[in-house]
């Protein structure tokens, strides 16, 4: 697989790069790719390998994307990042990568999945959204509340936590940073620690997906684990739920038994099962 790693763009003596997974068909539909990791952690290099091999061999072409990281640089930003993928994505890629702008498509995974989601708010916007285990509401307790999931896990502490990050801003991590969100979620302070210290209601209605919707949002494919500790199943039903009010087209799987990141679990049926259906559901709506 012929894969090409760009700088799309560079902030703060920081260089944000991707990762092109090149199809061999001319005008092929784009699939950008959102990691996952809280907004803290991951990079682009962070994907489920038979997805991209599903998706180029349905003839996308993959940009799997790399933002900057939480906490040393705030929500705001990290959004700034995607819209800026995005905009490269529409506006270089066809020349770069022959991709049609036309039908590009956005899949994201826990965290990647929340800005997928939000991607859909913005100015441009992708024909289609795939969800993975994301969410749309920055309201709700799960990041301002220590989560019991977490608190089962041994304790980070505060030392531990911050020998993690640093002060200067960087994009794509591998788990080193994983202690710092599980110290976050354990006290409770993951929206202060992502978008910024007590964040004003306003902010967290303007990077709510879930409040930002209208009839020109794209058609978005859901899918969540019911027994998922990490982000719970119900963040999808209700997003699912709000645009269906908003009449957009949707469509939300939820899969019994089965947890955060369950798409790893390539064993499993279901999980081969809703690949399947991701990939009807982007031939429908690109």
């Amino acid at each position: 697989m012929d894969i090409r790693t760009v700088q799309y763009k560079r902030v703060d003596g920081c260089s944000i790069c991707a990762d092109v997974y090149r199809a061999c068909t001319p005008q092929s539909p784009a699939m950008v790719y959102i990691h996952g990791g809280g907004l803290i952690w991951g990079s682009r290099k962070r994907v489920v390998p038979e997805q991209v091999s599903a998706f180029v061999d349905q003839g996308y072409t993959v940009i799997s994307i790399d933002h900057r990281l939480a906490p040393e640089t705030k929500l705001p930003s990290i959004a700034e990042d995607v819209c800026a993928a995005l905009n490269w994505v529409f506006d270089d890629c066809p020349g770069l990568f022959g991709i049609d702008p036309n039908r590009v498509a956005v899949f994201g995974r826990s965290a990647g999945a929340y800005l997928s989601l939000l991607a859909g708010t913005f100015t441009r916007r992708p024909k289609a959204i795939v969800s993975y285990f994301g969410f749309g509401d920055l309201f709700n307790d799960w990041g301002n509340r220590p989560s019991p999931f977490h608190l089962s896990m041994p304790e980070v502490s505060k030392e531990q936590a911050y020998e993690c990050i640093g002060s200067n801003a960087m994009s794509g991590s591998g788990e080193d940073r994983l202690p710092f969100y599980i110290y976050c979620r354990q006290q409770g302070v993951w929206t202060g620690e992502v978008v910024g210290s007590n964040p004003d209601d306003r902010l967290l209605k303007k990077y709510s997906p879930i409040f930002n919707l209208d009839s020109d949002y794209p058609p978005t494919l859901l899918a969540h684990g019911e027994e998922d500790t990490d982000v719970d199943c119900m963040e999808s039903v209700r997003m699912a739920k709000a645009l269906t009010r908003a009449g957009v087209r949707n469509k939300l799987i939820t899969l019994p038994g089965l947890g955060h990141s369950f798409d790893r679990q390539m064993g499993d049926a279901r999980v081969r099962e809703s690949l399947e259906f991701m990939l009807a559901f982007l031939r429908d709506n690109l």
